[in-house]
């Protein structure tokens, strides 16, 4: 016989969930590791990514704090890059409590982005993507998620902690999860085919003299990554741009002529 639930309120736990991931980045101590496991159970997550940071399993600081989520934490995959963690994810969702630079997306609250977290987790898989504890995310890491959010939080108060921030942006999308059922119909490319065809454009348009910014193709690619994660790329738009790279690159070594492109009839 089941054993009844003690909960006031016990849901069901909405399909879409299994689609996504909670992705730590060089977590500093296995206690948070532990309770960000049994924060994202209690919601009715299951996939849990730490890419570095500190050893966790079979920690008894850890195995404690993740109490009744032994099974999340020990199951956590680790990876040592953020290419391995993002492998497979087609939406990534960066977190981060303060501002950032013009080169990261918009940072929005975790409330106006779960729309679209549940819409897309319907067929594809998203990651959300937490830092450190002492200094979150650096620029470049945000810079390769699609979209960045935050917890709105009093001015002047202390921010939350890895954990409790993981509970609340845990908890948004299992709230926002219910009552959606159609999800987007859409080829979605993974976000690494996303990234692997925006280093082939970077690398054909240097071979033509393109100079980004101090000559480091970083700084050309950072903005690229910006205008791209305004859109839902399809496999068939990674394809155009990795096609628009082929040729660049082939005009640079002499196998393609230069030809004047037909007039584009005007726009009414």
């Amino acid at each position: 016989m089941k054993k009844p639930s003690h909960k006031v309120l016990d849901l069901p736990v909405p399909r879409n969930l299994a689609n996504v991931a909670f992705i730590l980045v060089e977590p500093q101590t296995p206690g948070n590791v532990g309770s960000a496991a049994r924060a994202i159970k209690t919601m009715g997550f299951t996939e849990l990514i730490v890419v570095g940071g500190c050893k966790f399993k079979d920690n008894r600081q850890a195995l404690a704090f993740a109490h009744g989520a032994d099974d999340v934490l020990q199951g956590a995959r680790v990876v040592n890059s953020l290419d391995e963690a993002f492998e497979g994810i087609h939406r990534l969702i960066g977190t981060t409590h303060r501002s950032r630079d013009a080169g990261v997306p918009q940072v929005q609250p975790i409330r106006e982005i779960v729309p679209h977290i549940v819409e897309v987790s319907q067929k594809f898989r998203v990651g959300v993507v937490f830092g450190r504890e002492d200094k979150g995310l650096l620029d470049n890491e945000l810079g390769r998620c699609h979209l960045c959010t935050t917890v709105p939080a009093v001015h002047r108060v202390p921010s939350l902690n890895l954990a409790q921030a993981v509970q609340v942006v845990a908890y948004e999308i299992f709230l926002g999860s219910f009552g959606k059922i159609a999800g987007p119909k859409l080829d979605l490319a993974p976000d690494l085919e996303v990234e692997r065809a925006i280093r082939h454009f970077v690398a054909a348009m240097m071979q033509v003299g393109f100079r980004p910014h101090r000559d480091e193709p970083e700084s050309f690619a950072r903005p690229l990554r910006r205008v791209f994660s305004r859109a839902v790329l399809e496999n068939r738009d990674v394809r155009v741009l990795h096609r628009v790279a082929h040729q660049v690159a082939k005009f640079a070594a002499g196998k393609v002529k230069r030809v004047e492109p037909p007039s584009l009839p005007a726009s009414r």
